[in-house]
């Protein structure tokens, strides 16, 4: 019985200690838990958060300014005796104008802050391209290692037949030896998927904080995706989160210049003041309720040095503003090459599909008729490696194309910016 409970309390804890592996994982599903995992997007939530209370701070630029406080004096007059006084304070003042500084403090708290959503999304757009890609590179491994294993499979059936012609004095033993090279290369190759794989698992682990077995990763169907050029720019152009990142910086330096030229204007402040004096030590310390003294003002200050520096930082944005739209043309015309690119990949891949599609079938008809003659002594042991390497080839080709596509709607979907 003690037994039992403690084999019990040791799957429970195993249970509890060690990470979850989930059955039935979909793409979607990896990319969801990609998203919840990790920390790059936590950090990034909490710089979101601090861009809406900068907000908030500068929306506090426009109250007024008030204060109270108290006053205590210790008087020596020349002409007469000294004396102390005991007052309380209450003053305001308000900005009137002041070239429109709080204005446009208020301009860039908001684009800072749609800066830091622009950096959230992009953080989270790259994620998802990362989870996919290493998806699809694992389920890629996953069918390589499968088509690796029939190759094998097939080549121990002939290596068994070579065998059993070569024990009957029909066959050479080069025959024999041919085939165990060849399943030696193809454990070899086995090892290197294998490597690859393990990687891609680990890449995955890292991205969603699980554990992954390669059996439980949903297959893709071969997609089909029809693109047409000039909308694909037009989107991209319109929703890319790189660009939309150089609009809002190029918002962001405009809005400094017209802050750096609120130096040219003069401030307007009017402010108030009441006091209420305590005591009098000119009246013999006695507490009396002396009569208010309360003051408006109206001031208007221009600081003429300040509009040689605004000049001047206006200048130097200025500069940055026009360094910043070179680098956003050059960033649109690497858009369009790599929009390019991936478009011919994914035309490149679908029709590779098709040809290999209609090979495959070609390779397995061809196979079959070869080792059929191979038993009968009709063909060569040549021969029927050159069927089985033809039918390898024709499965790998098949497949890589078929996870190539996929990868390159990935790359499109990433450069668009439509994954979620």
């Amino acid at each position: 019985m003690m037994k039992l409970l403690k084999l019990i309390l040791s799957i429970l804890i195993a249970s509890i200690l060690a990470p979850s592996v989930l059955s039935a994982l979909s793409m979607q599903k990896m990319v969801d838990l990609a998203l919840n995992n990790t920390y790059k997007l936590e950090a990034q939530r909490y710089n979101v958060q601090k861009a809406r209370s900068d907000i908030k701070n500068a929306y506090a630029s426009f109250l007024p300014s008030i204060n109270f406080g108290y006053l205590y004096s210790y008087n020596a007059p020349q002409d007469s005796l000294a004396y102390q006084q005991n007052n309380l304070q209450l003053t305001s003042s308000f900005n009137i104008f002041n070239g429109l500084k709080d204005y446009y403090g208020l301009m860039i708290a908001k684009s800072n802050y749609k800066q830091e959503l622009n950096t959230l999304e992009s953080t989270k757009n790259d994620l998802v391209l990362m989870t996919k890609i290493a998806y699809l590179k694992a389920l890629e491994n996953r069918e390589a290692l499968k088509i690796s294993k029939d190759s094998i499979d097939l080549l121990n059936v002939q290596l068994k037949t070579a065998k059993e012609f070569y024990k009957q004095g029909i066959a050479d033993k080069s025959d024999v030896l041919s085939i165990q090279v060849n399943i030696a290369n193809a454990q070899m190759q086995n090892l290197k998927t294998k490597s690859d794989l393990d990687a891609n698992l680990n890449t995955l682990r890292v991205l969603t904080g699980t554990l992954i077995d390669p059996a439980v990763l949903e297959d893709i169907t071969v997609p089909t995706f029809s693109i047409d050029r000039d909308e694909l720019m037009k989107n991209i152009y319109k929703n890319n989160i790189s660009l939309q990142q150089f609009n809002t910086s190029e918002e962001i330096i405009r809005q400094n210049i017209n802050l750096s030229r609120s130096g040219y204007y003069p401030k307007i402040n009017i402010s108030t003041s009441n006091f209420i004096a305590l005591s009098d030590s000119r009246d013999n310390n006695i507490l009396q309720a002396a009569a208010n003294q309360n003051q408006v003002r109206l001031s208007l200050t221009w600081n003429f040095l300040d509009a040689t520096k605004s000049f001047y930082s206006s200048q130097a944005l200025t500069a940055s503003l026009l360094s910043l739209n070179s680098a956003k043309v050059d960033l649109k015309e690497d858009i369009l090459l790599q929009a390019t690119s991936l478009i011919n990949a994914l035309n490149i891949a679908k029709a590779q599909i098709n040809l290999a599609t209609v090979a495959l079938a070609q390779a397995k008809e061809n196979y079959r008729i070869v080792s059929n003659k191979y038993k009968q002594q009709v063909a060569r042991y040549v021969e029927l490696l050159d069927s089985e390497l033809l039918l390898t080839n024709a499965k790998s080709r098949l497949s890589v194309a078929k996870y190539e596509l996929a990868i390159s709607i990935a790359r499109i979907y990433h450069l668009e910016n439509t994954q979620f």
